[in-house]
C-alpha cells in the first residue's frame, strides 16, 4: 500500500494530469464503493464472510491495477472506482474483527499494536518506493521517460498486493474458532429499523471522525507533491521520509495504550485533536526543508495517537452487539473524508496553493477537535452526576428524619 502513497501521484502527474484529476482519481475508489454499497451488501450475504474477505482483496488489487494500463483518464478513473466494490467487501468482512477479538481492558493495545506493526511495514515500503524507480528505468532498459519507471514499480505492488490474498486464503481456510471470522449478516444492520434503533450518541461521535480524516486526507493525498515543490527533494528522500514518519507513527500507537491507562482517551483526544491543528498550521508557513521534515514527523505521530485513541473511545461507547454496525460506521466515516478530501484539496492547491491547503487543513481538525468535546461533554456529565449520587448514597445518615 505504501508503493501507490508514494508514486501514484508522480506517476499519474507525469502521464499529463493535472491536480484536479488527481484529485478526482483518489476520490473515485470511495466514490465507486458508495455507489455499489448495495451490490456489495447483497454479495456479502450470498457468499459468506470469508468469501467477502478474499473475494474483495482480490478484486480491488486486480481492478488497481489494471489502472496503470495505458488508458485515457476516463478508464483510469473507470477501473480506479471499481475497485471501490472490492474494498467495501473486504471492509464489511474486516471491519469488526479487532472489536470483537478485545475488550476494554486490551482494546487501546491491540489497536496501537495493529497499527504500529502496519505502520512499520510502510517505513520498509516506503524507502523502496523512492528508490525503485530509478532502479527500474537503469535496469530495465525502460524508456527515459518518468511514467514507465513509476508504472513499473507500481505494477511490482500491485502484483504482491495479489500475492497477499493467497495469505487470507489461508487465514480464512481454518475454523472459525482459530481464524477469528465469525459469520455476520450486514444487511441485519442497514436495514432501516436497525439504523433508527442505533443510539443517537454513536451517530454524534462519527462526525467528529469524518472532520479529522477530511483533514487527514487534505494532507496526506498530496504531501509527496508538496514535499518535492516546495523544498525539492527527490523520489528516494521523498520516499525516505515518509518511511521514518510512519516509523515514528507506528511508535506513537503503541504509546497509546499507556498513555490513555494513565489520562483517559477523551482527555488524550483533544490534547493531542490541538496539537495536530497547531502543527499543520505550522507546516503551511515554514520554507526550510529541515524544519518542515520535523513538522510532518510531529504530525504523522499527534494524528496516529489521535485517530487510535478515537477509535477504541467509540468502541468502548458501544455495546457488545453494536461492535459490527459501529465498526461499520467508523470505516463509512473513515471513507467520507478521503472521498471528498481529494477533490476539494486539488482545486485548492491548484488554485491557491499547499499553504491554503494545509490552514484549511488545520481548520477541520480544529473544528473537530471543538466538536468532539461538545457531544462527549453530556457523557462526561452524566458520570459526574452518577459519581455524585453514589457518594450521597453512601455517606452515613446521622440524626433523626
Amino acid at each position: 500500500m505504501s508503493f501507490p502513497n508514494v508514486l501514484m501521484n508522480f506517476y499519474l502527474e507525469a502521464r499529463g494530469f493535472d491536480r484536479i484529476q488527481l484529485g478526482v482519481f483518489h476520490a473515485s475508489s470511495q466514490l465507486g464503493g458508495a455507489v455499489m454499497l448495495p451490490v456489495a451488501l447483497i454479495a456479502f450475504r450470498r457468499i459468506g464472510r470469508r468469501a467477502a474477505l478474499v473475494g474483495g482483496a482480490g478484486w480491488a488489487a486486480t481492478a488497481r491495477l489494471l489502472t496503470l494500463l495505458p488508458l485515457p483518464f476516463e478508464g483510469v478513473i473507470a477501473f480506479e472506482a471499481i475497485s471501490g466494490l472490492g474494498t467495501v467487501l473486504y471492509s464489511l468482512a474486516s471491519v469488526s474483527l479487532l472489536a470483537d477479538a478485545t475488550h476494554r481492558a486490551n482494546r487501546a493495545q491491540v489497536y496501537g499494536a495493529a497499527d504500529g506493526l502496519r505502520t512499520l511495514a510502510v517505513l520498509f515500503g516506503s524507502v523502496t518506493a523512492g528508490a525503485l524507480p530509478g532502479l527500474a528505468v537503469a535496469t530495465l532498459g525502460l524508456t527515459p521517460e518518468r511514467a514507465e519507471g513509476y508504472r513499473a514499480a507500481l505494477l511490482l505492488a500491485f502484483l504482491v498486493r495479489l500475492a497477499g490474498v493467497g495469505i487470507l486464503w489461508g487465514i480464512v481456510r481454518q475454523p472459525a474458532s482459530e481464524s477469528g471470522l465469525p459469520e455476520i449478516d450486514p444487511l441485519r444492520w442497514f436495514s432501516p429499523p436497525a439504523l433508527l434503533r442505533l443510539r443517537i450518541q454513536l451517530y454524534a461521535l462519527a462526525l467528529p471522525l469524518v472532520a479529522l480524516l477530511f483533514s487527514e486526507a487534505l494532507v496526506q493525498t498530496f504531501l509527496n507533491l508538496f514535499l518535492r515543490e516546495r523544498y525539492g527533494l527527490s523520489d528516494l528522500q521523498i520516499g525516505t521520509l515518509l518511511g521514518a514518519s510512519a516509523a515514528m507513527s507506528a511508535g506513537a500507537a503503541l504509546a497509546a495504550s499507556p498513555l490513555s491507562a494513565r489520562h483517559g482517551e477523551r482527555a488524550l483526544i483533544l490534547v493531542f485533536g490541538i496539537a495536530t491543528a497547531g502543527i499543520v498550521t505550522l507546516l503551511s508557513l515554514t520554507q526550510a526543508s529541515f524544519a518542515g521534515a520535523l513538522l510532518i514527523l510531529a504530525q504523522a505521530c499527534a494524528t496516529q495517537v489521535l485517530l487510535v485513541l478515537y477509535r477504541v473511545y467509540v468502541i468502548n461507547s458501544a455495546l457488545r452487539e453494536e461492535y459490527f454496525i459501529i465498526s461499520t460506521l467508523i470505516a463509512i466515516s473513515a471513507n467520507i473524508g478521503p472521498t471528498i478530501s481529494p477533490i476539494v484539496g486539488g482545486w485548492i492547491q491548484q488554485a491557491l496553493g499547499f499553504s491554503v491547503l494545509f490552514l484549511v487543513a488545520a481548520a477541520a481538525t480544529a473544528a473537530a477537535t471543538a466538536l468532539f468535546a461538545g457531544v462527549t461533554v453530556a457523557k462526561l456529565q452524566a458520570r459526574l452526576a452518577a459519581s455524585l449520587a453514589e457518594v450521597v448514597l453512601a455517606r452515613p445518615r446521622t440524626g433523626r428524619g
